[in-house]
């Protein structure tokens, strides 16, 4: 049966009758790389799939291939917010790496399928400016916000506002965000989730929202179980705000602490529908070739709902 999926998944894909849209899909640019790896952050070797060189994960016909040629790529510029030697000159970094990106797109011939997402420190000064330049300058497509990565505390009144100030942006131009949470750090997913929908939704007209790893921060746990169950079950499908869960990092094959064993995934999408799971791969740390495999083996989902969630796009 999986032989028999991988045959039909890439049969659809050649003869363009099915796409998938990889909604999470990390590049790096070589100078990006090289501070990290100067500063102590280089990636660690054996947990990624595909080994990030100076070259290696901004290499456009390799991520189509690995990935999709509809792929959502997302430049990790917050990264730079954690390097304590580059602090003089972090804007500037900032600023040149999603030029960077930029530039990468624009020079393929992957402009117009993949999209590029503008990833900010949502606590920086600059970062609204940043938002506005990348999405008014360099035709980003959307924003990501990596809360673990950035310090963010929402219960926190001044990283509220700075949040909200994003989430004005992002509602009034009408782009995407997708939020990396932290969920681990607090106790209560449903008193989590209500905090965002403040943040993010309350008063709001227009937003499309996509939680990274379906919310949790990689695994399924209970807590990103009840995350997803309880956000989508007080969501108002009616509503024009537009709610989504990617599952990259969520199905995985390792024993880890908190890992629920039963057909989680495939019970929430039982539950609410496939409309509002998208994928992802992560990529570098999984392909989406070996992280439907394993989706398959782990979940009991059909060929034809996992193709429908790979197919579904937050752009549609």
């Amino acid at each position: 049966m999986l032989r028999f999926f991988f045959f039909l998944f890439l049969s659809l894909n050649l003869a363009g009758q099915s796409k998938v849209v990889d909604h999470h899909v990390h590049i790096f640019s070589p100078v990006l790389l090289d501070s990290m790896k100067n500063n102590g952050r280089k990636l660690p070797e054996g947990i990624f799939e595909v080994t990030c060189d100076s070259t290696e994960c901004g290499n456009l016909d390799k991520i189509a291939n690995l990935t999709s040629s509809y792929a959502v790529l997302l430049s990790a510029t917050y990264i730079y917010s954690n390097i304590d030697s580059m602090v003089h000159n972090e804007y500037g970094l900032v600023k040149a790496e999603n030029d960077w990106a930029y530039n990468l797109l624009g020079a393929s011939e992957y402009e117009g399928k993949m999209k590029l997402f503008c990833g900010i420190n949502p606590l920086k000064d600059y970062a609204l400016q940043e938002l506005k330049r990348c999405v008014e300058e360099l035709n980003f497509a959307g924003v990501k916000l990596h809360l673990t990565g950035s310090g963010v505390d929402i219960f926190n009144e001044d990283h509220v506002s700075r949040l909200q100030a994003i989430a004005n942006y992002v509602e009034s131009n009408n782009i995407p965000i997708l939020i990396h949470n932290n969920l681990d750090n607090y106790t209560e997913p449903s008193l989590y989730y209500k905090k965002l929908s403040r943040i993010f939704l309350e008063n709001r007209k227009q937003m499309k929202i996509v939680f990274a790893h379906g919310g949790g921060q990689g695994g399924f746990n209970t807590k990103t179980y009840k995350f997803i169950d309880h956000a989508l079950s007080v969501h108002d499908d009616e509503s024009s705000n537009q709610l989504y869960f990617e599952v990259s990092g969520v199905i995985l094959k390792q024993e880890y602490i908190g890992k629920i064993e039963s057909n989680v995934l495939g019970e929430l999408v039982e539950k609410h529908g496939t409309d509002h799971f998208l994928f992802g791969s992560d990529f570098p740390f999984r392909t989406s070739e070996s992280y439907f495999k394993i989706i398959k083996e782990e979940e009991s989902l059909s060929e034809e709902v996992l193709t429908k969630i790979a197919a579904n796009s937050v752009f549609n």
